[in-house]
Order: structure tokens, then C-alpha cells, then sequence
């Protein structure tokens, strides 16, 4: 099941470009100024914060002015229905346990690629004040914009949904591999976040909207911080 969008194939690829370039960029030129404007770091976050729900936000009023019925609620089903008390569930629980399933192989075969713990939290988001409001907020509907919003359903509109799924899966996979924050290619993050972003792009698939994914990433990511601030606490960085 797709959205009630005729999204093609091109323009969904075009908006999804400009809703991840537009958070790039964002990151790019608030941390040059950051570096050389030591006054400016305490607006940073927040400009971060505004630049990064910006792009997508202006890719999904022009996604519904030309390809919807004009109103982005309805047409990337941002709220919720009676049957997301079992979807969601079902998403996090799912997804969750395959990720850690496999991440706990990955670890195995791969132990050298797992990402150390940061020294804070503020570490792990260093222009984002607080960073919990980042990560369960702002991060999460906007890639959920990006990559179910557009890109999914871009390539649905060409292919099987099934295969939507999976390509928007190993593009998300990729988005968190390291590469586009410089950090080389790390495996464990590439792998988990394609198993996530299978079962957030399936969540997607069998309802027709966007919000079950949206719960259920803010949910995960929660999950996460919880489990990023037990190791920081164990390796004894923070009090």
C-alpha cells in the first residue's frame, strides 16, 4: 500500500535530494560558523534544530501541491488510528529484536567496527541542546519524511512495493553507515538501521500512512538513548 500521493518515480527522488541535501547543508555551514564564532554556539542548536525541519517540511507542501490533494496531513497520514495500538507495537517489537539479533552477529564477526561510547550525550549531538529533544523529535520525522515519505514511495510508484521497501532500507542503512559524517564505513549501524528501516518502511507498507513509522521510531529511538547513555554510565564518562 502506498500513499495517497501519485508521487513518481523522479520528483520523489528529486524531494527526497532536497530534503536530506537541505539537512547537509544545514550541518555544514552552523558548524563553520560555530568553529569560528564562539558567541554563535549557544543559537547553534536551535538554528540546527530549524534547519533541519525546514527542507523536509518545504519538500512535503510541494509533494502535496502537486502530486496530493493539497493538505500534507491527509496525504502522508501524520495522525494516528485505532489499529496503530497493535501496529506500533508490533513495529518496535519486530524490529527491535531482528536488529538485535543480528547486531549481536555483527558484533561477533565484525568487533573492531562497533562504534566506541561517547563521553556525554552532548558528545553524540554536539549542536543540539537538549539532544534527547533532537533525536526523539526532530530527527526522527524528518527522516521518516525522507525516506518512507518520499523515497518509498517514489520507487513504489515504479516498482513492487516490496522492493520499495528494500531499497529505501539500504539507502537508510547507508544515511547511517558513517559516510555522510565522515567516519568511514562502520558495518554494525550500516546493518541495523537497514533491519530498521525495513520494518518502519513495512509499518508504512501495510497502513498506508506515515505516523505508525513515526511512533515507532520515536519509540526505538528512545530505546536507543536509553541504551547510549548506559554506556557512557558504564564506561564511567558520565556521573
Amino acid at each position: 500500500m502506498r500513499l495517497p500521493l501519485d508521487l513518481p518515480l523522479l520528483p520523489g527522488i528529486g524531494l527526497f535530494v532536497l530534503s536530506i541535501g537541505s539537512q547537509l547543508l544545514v550541518n555544514r555551514i552552523i558548524r563553520r560558523i560555530s568553529s569560528n564564532r564562539p558567541r554563535f554556539r549557544s543559537y547553534a542548536s536551535w538554528l540546527t534544530n530549524l534547519g533541519w525541519i525546514a527542507g523536509p517540511l518545504a519538500a512535503v507542501w510541494i509533494a502535496s501541491s502537486r502530486y496530493g490533494s493539497g493538505d500534507p496531513i491527509r496525504d502522508f497520514g501524520f495522525l494516528p488510528r485505532l489499529w496503530d495500538l497493535v501496529l506500533v507495537p508490533a513495529t518496535v517489537i519486530v524490529g527491535g529484536t531482528v536488529t538485535t539479533l543480528v547486531g549481536s552477529v555483527v558484533k561477533r564477526l565484525a568487533p573492531t567496527d562497533i562504534p566506541s561510547a561517547p563521553k556525554s550525550i552532548e558528545e553524540a549531538h554536539p549542536l543540539t541542546l537538549p539532544p534527547t529533544v533532537f533525536v526523539a523529535v526532530v530527527a526522527h520525522l524528518t527522516e521518516e519524511i525522507s525516506y518512507r515519505g518520499f523515497l518509498q514511495q517514489a520507487f513504489a510508484f515504479a516498482m513492487p512495493v516490496p522492493f520499495a521497501v528494500f531499497i529505501q532500507a539500504v539507502a537508510f542503512g547507508l544515511g547511517h553507515s558513517g559516510i555522510l559524517q565522515r567516519k568511514g564505513f562502520l558495518i554494525l549501524p550500516t546493518v541495523q538501521s537497514t533491519l530498521i528501516g525495513s520494518s518502519l518502511g513495512g509499518a508504512v507498507a501495510l497502513s498506508g500512512r506515515l505516523f505508525p513509522a513515526i511512533a515507532s521510531h520515536v519509540i526505538l529511538n528512545i530505546l536507543a538513548l536509553a541504551e547510549l547513555k548506559k554506556r557512557v554510565v558504564t564506561d564511567g564518562n558520565l556521573a
